[in-house]
C-alpha cells in the first residue's frame, strides 16, 4: 500500500494503537546498492511490468547489527519473480564499515562482491551487472499479535550515491510517498486496514528502486 507523506503520521498513530513496535528493531534506516546492467534491465523490467523479473542488491542497516565497530553486517540479495512465484537468495557478509558507507560505487570492491556471489549462484546473475545506485529509506516496524503479522512503514525514500559513469546530473532525489507493507501467513481481515484507506492509502505494487531511478533518469512514465 502507498500513501502520501501527509498521511504518514496518521498511519503511524493507527499502528501505535493497534499494533506493537518490533521488540528489536522498531525504527531504522535501510541502505541498498542496486546492481543493474548498462541498459538498466532491472529498472525497465519493473517499469514495463514484465512477467519475469530479477533484482540484485547489497543491503545493510542502521543501526548496524554487527558487534564489531569496524565492520558492518551486510546481505547480498537476489530476488527473482516469475508471474506469481517469488524466490529470494540471501548471503550474509562482513564488510569494512567505513568503506561500505563511503566508497564511491565505481570502487572495484562492489564488483568483487558481485563476482564472489556469482560463483555461489551459478548462472542466475547477469554477466554485465554493475553497482548503479544506493537507495535508502527509514523503516518503522510493528507486529500485529493476533495474526503474528509483521507490518512495515517506509518513508524518506530516496537515492544516495550513484555510479557517475552511468548516471549524470541530479543524484540526490526523494520520493514523496509512504509505503505500508503487511506480511502474514493468515488471510484474515485486519481491523485497521479500512482506516488506512480512509486516510489515503491505496493497494498497489511499488518499487522504491524503480521510483528513484525514474527521477534520476528523468523518466516521466
Amino acid at each position: 500500500m502507498t500513501g502520501s507523506i501527509a498521511a504518514q503520521n496518521a498511519a503511524l498513530a493507527l499502528l501505535d494503537h493497534f499494533c506493537e513496535p518490533d521488540p528489536i528493531y522498531a525504527e531504522g534506516e535501510i541502505h541498498s546498492v542496486y546492481y543493474d546492467t548498462p541498459c538498466q534491465h532491472a529498472y525497465h523490467d519493473k517499469a514495463n511490468g514484465d512477467f519475469l523479473k530479477s533484482k540484485a542488491r547489497l543491503r545493510w542497516y542502521k543501526p548496524d547489527i554487527s558487534d564489531d565497530p569496524k565492520q558492518s553486517t551486510a546481505f547480498f540479495e537476489l530476488k527473482r519473480r516469475g508471474g506469481g512465484g517469488r524466490r529470494k537468495s540471501r548471503a550474509k557478509l562482513s564488510l569494512d564499515r567505513q568503506w561500505l558507507h563511503n566508497a564511491p560505487l565505481e570502487d572495484a570492491g562492489f564488483m568483487r562482491i558481485l563476482d564472489d556471489q556469482r560463483s555461489e549462484l551459478g548462472g542466475e546473475l547477469a554477466a554485465d551487472l554493475f553497482p548503479l545506485a544506493v537507495i535508502k529509506y527509514t523503516r518503522f516496524r510493528y507486529v500485529y499479535p493476533p495474526l503474528a503479522a509483521r507490518v512495515a512503514v517506509d518513508t524518506r525514500i530516496g537515492s544516495g550515491r550513484v555510479n557517475s559513469s552511468f548516471l549524470a546530473g541530479e543524484t540526490d532525489v526523494e520520493i514523496p510517498i509512504t509505503v505500508l507493507e503487511v506480511k502474514s501467513n493468515e488471510r484474515c481481515e485486519l481491523p485497521w486496514l479500512h482506516e488506512m484507506f480512509n486516510i489515503g492509502f491505496r493497494s498497489r505494487s511499488f518499487s522504491k528502486y524503480g521510483a528513484c531511478m525514474a527521477q534520476l533518469m528523468g523518466d516521466e512514465r
